[in-house]
């Protein structure tokens, strides 16, 4: 049995953690991404997870986002539930800011 995938990189010291759970859909996550990091107006860290189960996916977001952003890459899909608990046992910040893979940031101010 595969185990979870996990890449960490220097974050911000801070309160926030932004979870952007993922489940390959990789255009949107690009969107998403790149809004949220043009928006977001306070220190926060970066976690991106993925519950697709697919190999390929870790390596390509080690790629493209682990310069910034923390990468977990579950074995299997688990579903929503288990992923936004496994977030929450991850977290080591006050506060945690709950992001799907659809969303886009249009301004500042909601964090």
């Amino acid at each position: 049995m595969s185990k979870i995938k996990v890449h960490t990189t220097d974050q911000p010291d801070c309160d926030i953690t932004a979870f952007i759970l993922s489940c390959n859909r990789l255009p949107l996550l690009e969107k998403t991404v790149k809004s949220f990091l043009h928006t977001k107006d306070l220190p926060t860290k970066i976690v991106i997870v993925d519950d697709s189960g697919c190999d390929h996916i870790f390596d390509y977001l080690v790629e493209q986002y682990g310069l910034f952003a923390d990468i977990i890459c579950f074995p299997e899909n688990r579903g929503l539930w288990w992923a936004k608990d496994f977030m929450v046992s991850f977290c080591s910040t006050a506060y945690i800011f709950y992001v799907e893979e659809d969303w886009l940031f249009l301004k500042t101010g909601y964090l």
